[in-house]
């Protein structure tokens, strides 16, 4: 298997919500999105997949409210409100030290958010993530994500081990 004797890295993405997009961005006192908020998942219903269903996964390296508004226009026409959780994440070490203490989220502008986000939507296939679940920018990573808190729908564990396209490469 491809890049087998690299180290496997965990990340925490610890989710937080569910909140209507309308309280988020009308939030001006920064009580629900804070500045380390980087993920976010938006839930609701969709014609062919039913009610409450996983529609997008999304990152921002800019302020989360203001990509977030970004979104206002094609999620709130929707008959019903939508549900959004945010995430941050940070280098997962063990359980006891993430009771023990919070972690650092580690900063918005890497190429690791870039990749948690890739395998986050290449493992679930929201519905109206249609440019990106083809692709993945995770291909040479070793990592495996922990989805802690309010995950909704996602699977608690995902890896790019699992989910790379390794055919082809001698072993």
């Amino acid at each position: 298997m491809r890049n087998s004797n690299l180290e496997t890295k965990i990340y925490d993405v610890y989710w937080e919500g569910p909140y209507s997009l309308d309280i988020i961005t009308q939030d001006k006192d920064r009580d629900i999105a804070k500045e380390w908020h980087c993920l976010y998942q938006i839930y609701g219903d969709h014609p062919t997949y039913g009610r409450d269903v996983l529609l997008y996964i999304g990152k921002t390296e800019r302020d989360i409210m203001k990509r977030l508004s970004e979104h206002y226009n094609r999620f709130s026409n929707q008959c019903d409100e939508v549900k959004v959780f945010l995430a941050s994440f940070g280098e997962f070490t063990s359980w006891k030290e993430m009771r023990d203490r919070n972690y650092d989220p580690i900063s918005k502008d890497n190429t690791e958010l870039n990749a948690i986000e890739s395998l986050l939507i290449y493992a679930h296939q929201p519905a109206y993530n249609i440019m990106s679940l083809s692709s993945n920018k995770f291909d040479n990573l070793n990592f495996r994500i922990f989805n802690t808190g309010r995950r909704k729908s996602l699977m608690p564990e995902i890896s790019t081990q699992f989910y790379r396209d390794d055919r082809g490469f001698a072993e």
